[in-house]
């Protein structure tokens, strides 16, 4: 994998503020309006405020952030570490009755172009947010939240470095709104950073969250080549990242359902259209009850199985591909594991051949709705918001690998990590 290397992180100082709770977030990606209003109110030091900056008087939301960070850094609320060094965080969470937990460390690991290298993404991207953090990067000059990677640990030495790590008490701790919490361990030891770097030298890297922020860092990395604005220290090489190994007993996917708008598509059409490639079959015994759809796709082995739900007018459907079934006509030279995808089967066999629906219509903004909880997108087609809902099986962690190995990317929403990064616990400043 591309290097990783210590930094001096930039944390939030115990004696200015009263929680750490109060001040970290979630990644901005998944902050709506509503929630980022909370946030702000909850600590006037809240990191959305230079994650989701607002525009400021007679400066633009971007120089507003970068002015606020300085001023922070100048007040000592937040306070560069004296020494480099790798960050260790462990979320802890329950999972119903389960009680989970996701280790790994936080590094600044050297840029690569994808497909250059040892880092490979799974998903595709959008140009407006990829813009939008640009702006930011350059203004701030600071990588204010991770990016999410996943690397292989079949020794377990990176296991055992962690679990080495986590054995004194954690340095700073902060409790998010669904109730995870994070544990966060400083260390500087020279001795035990080397091992780290030695354990994780020539691994691949594959992001699983935070593809937009990557893909901005290379920008920003191409922006100071081609002008001469290099960063000291060349900190614009690199970019942080919470690395965490794929056989993590706390690594968790969900699926991410969809939601097709009544201008989109006509359920009886879809249904019958569907009867060409699909094999479609009702559930007659569905009852509506709370996570029903997830137990009926969870209990049932058959590959590439997903329900169509159209409303409580008629029962849900079991959908699955024909043996022989023609679903990517148009996409020669894919891989087995990319076609064997439920979300490729989906964007590529349904949305795109039978109702039209390509990537860039969607990503354009065409009447398709994503939810992870199979009853929540039950209710919205129940109430009228949405004509039918896709519910899908989480995307195998396994899949990621597979597939980014072949430089494939899946369609945009294919995973979604639970939980997200902390924004917050540290940042590291170029």
């Amino acid at each position: 994998m591309a290097g990783i290397a210590p930094f001096s992180g930039i944390r939030y100082s115990p004696a200015k503020i009263d929680s750490l709770s109060d001040v970290t977030a979630p990644p901005y990606d998944v902050i709506d309006e509503v929630g980022r209003k909370t946030l702000a109110a909850r600590d006037p030091h809240n990191v959305v405020r230079l994650i989701l900056p607002e525009d400021a008087g007679d400066v633009d939301r971007y120089t507003h952030a970068a002015r606020l960070l300085r001023t922070w850094i100048d007040e000592g609320v937040l306070v560069r570490d004296a020494k480099p060094g790798i960050y260790v965080v462990r979320q802890e969470w329950a999972d119903g009755s389960v009680a989970r937990r996701r280790t790994g460390f936080v590094a600044a690991v050297t840029l690569e172009p994808f497909g250059e290298g040892k880092i490979y993404p799974h998903e595709n991207t959008l140009s407006a947010p990829k813009e939008d953090r640009l702006r930011l990067l350059k203004a701030t000059r600071a990588n204010l939240s991770q990016v999410f990677g996943l690397f292989r640990d079949d020794r377990h030495d990176v296991d055992a470095w962690l679990a080495e790590a986590t054995v004194r008490p954690p340095d700073a701790e902060s409790t998010d709104d669904a109730g995870v919490v994070a544990k966060l361990w400083c260390e500087f030891d020279a001795t035990r950073i080397g091992r780290l770097i030695d354990a994780m030298r020539d691994r691949e890297l594959f992001i699983a969250d935070g593809h937009h922020r990557y893909e901005t860092a290379l920008n920003y990395q191409r922006f100071c080549a081609e002008t001469g604005v290099a960063e000291p220290h060349q900190d614009h090489n690199a970019i942080m990242m919470l690395c965490v190994a794929m056989t993590n007993e706390g690594l968790v996917t969900y699926p991410t359902h969809r939601l097709l708008s009544g201008e989109r598509v006509d359920p009886e059409a879809l249904i019958r259209r569907l009867a060409a490639d699909f094999d479609v079959r009702p559930i007659a015994t569905f009852s509506h009850r709370a996570g029903e759809l997830d137990a009926i796709l969870k209990s049932d082995a058959t590959p590439n199985l997903m329900v169509l739900y159209v409303g409580p007018g008629r029962p849900p459907l079991r959908i699955r591909p024909k043996e022989n079934a023609q679903l990517f006509p148009n996409m020669p030279g894919r891989s087995a594991a990319w076609r064997a995808l439920d979300v490729s089967i989906l964007q590529y066999g349904i949305l795109e051949k039978q109702l039209g629906l390509t990537l860039d219509r969607i990503t354009s903004g065409a009447g398709i709705g994503y939810v992870h909880e199979s009853d929540e997108a039950v209710r919205r087609v129940d109430n009228g918001e949405f004509a039918a809902a896709f519910v899908l099986r989480p995307t195998p962690v396994s899949a990621v690998a597979e597939v980014a190995s072949h430089l494939e990317k899946m369609p945009p929403k294919s995973t979604y990590f639970y939980p997200k990064a902390f924004t917050g616990l540290v940042l590291r400043q170029l």
